[in-house]
């Protein structure tokens, strides 16, 4: 969160769980997406 709050000193604690709560769908959405393309390749 450094990063972010590099770039938004002012964010406030809403926001800021927002964004980590977008961060975790991204991570778990890739993470999804490697497993299903290892599975089932190009179908």
């Amino acid at each position: 969160m450094k990063g972010y709050k590099a770039i938004v000193p002012n964010m406030t604690d809403k926001e800021e769980s927002t964004i980590l709560a977008f961060l975790r769908q991204a991570r778990e959405q890739a993470v999804d997406y490697k497993k299903n393309e290892r599975d089932f390749g190009d179908l």
